[in-house]
């Protein structure tokens, strides 16, 4: 834009850029599904300035109970050095779909004696939304084998959205001669 003004001392002639709001969005959803162990690193849109300079995004979370995981209602601000804001909001509902992963679980041995039989341990299981798991337990015996009876342990984890993990622990103890 060009503006000329007249007076009756002098000439003036400045240039003024037009400032429209210069944030635009693409690959912005309003309604999105987002796992829960992805959510953290998850960028859901693309912001774009026509000012020069870095774009800042700022969020705040609402969180939800709804489904298995819950839903977030995310309100994003974004402003530039020109001083344009843009705020938006955006529904975000988590799934989960990965299972417990459990920690200090025992490996298979093999031991000299009964005597030497290990008890069993608790063992603790995490889901990726950072929630315990419920884990059940389950021990058998196997004897048909002639030179040694075959001891499973059994762990499993479950956590709230139904996703389970198994872990198994087999002990061979030798049968006495």
């Amino acid at each position: 834009m060009k503006f000329v003004i007249l007076s009756f001392c002098s000439l003036f002639t400045f240039y003024a850029q037009a400032q429209t709001n210069g944030i635009t969005l693409s690959h912005f959803e309003k309604q999105v599904r987002v796992n829960v162990a992805d959510l953290e690193d998850a960028v859901l849109y693309e912001a774009h300035s026509n000012c020069p300079g870095k774009l800042q995004v700022d969020f705040t979370d609402k969180h939800f109970s709804g489904g298995c995981a819950g839903a977030i209602e995310r309100t994003y601000e974004f402003s530039d050095a020109c001083g344009n804001k843009l705020t938006e909001s955006q529904y975000i509902t988590l799934v989960d779909d990965t299972p417990p992963v459990f920690q200090n679980a025992p490996v298979d041995t093999l031991v000299a004696s009964r005597e030497e039989i290990p008890r069993a341990l608790f063992v603790g299981a995490f889901d990726d939304g950072g929630q315990g798991a419920d884990i059940s337990f389950d021990e058998q015996y196997n004897f048909s084998d002639p030179d040694n009876v075959i001891i499973t342990r059994t762990w499993t984890a479950s956590d709230v959205c139904g996703n389970t993990a198994t872990h198994t622990q087999q002990i061979t103890v030798p049968k006495r001669k």
